[in-house]
């Protein structure tokens, strides 16, 4: 009896999970990314996570050491090296070089197409380049942020 279940935890590893996971993306943020590149010396990251329904993303930017003060931070539509419009605007702390913020947003089935594909990138305006101080494409992580598979692992034992 044992050896079946574990056979069949066995099968269910090997079998792609159809239920929709929280899915994460991130991106390095950097002058040379910005279209054109720039001279800036700032950094930064970016992690966006769209939950499970495809109903909502949270995301998280830290950036450090602009060259000018932060005026505006969105998220852009747009393949590697083009510049896109504005798909979703954030509400950083603005006059700052250095810093933190994060937020939630709610986006449409077309708009989660769009991020799935890759085309949406994270841009920093700044005093010294208002078309954009940091850039960096969204891209998935490797890993999901949750397994699909460990419920039905634990529903064998229940």
């Amino acid at each position: 009896m044992r050896s079946r279940y574990t056979l069949a935890v066995v099968a269910l590893l090997l079998v792609p999970s159809t239920a929709l996971s929280a899915t994460g993306f991130s991106t390095v943020l950097s002058g040379a990314a910005e279209v054109p590149a720039n001279a800036s010396t700032g950094s930064g990251t970016a992690v966006v996570v769209l939950n499970n329904a495809q109903t909502q993303f949270s995301y998280s930017v830290t950036y450090t050491g602009l060259v000018g003060t932060l005026t505006a931070s969105h998220i852009h539509r747009a393949p590697v090296g083009v510049n896109g419009s504005v798909i979703f605007g954030f509400a950083p702390p603005v006059g700052t070089q250095s810093g933190n913020f994060a937020g939630v947003a709610n986006p449409t089935p077309a708009q989660v197409a769009d991020l799935l594909a890759g085309l949406y990138y994270v841009n920093i305006h700044s005093t010294t380049w208002p078309g954009g101080e940091l850039r960096g494409q969204l891209v998935g992580d490797a890993t999901p942020a949750q397994r699909g598979t460990w419920g039905r692992i634990k529903s064998f034992y229940r």
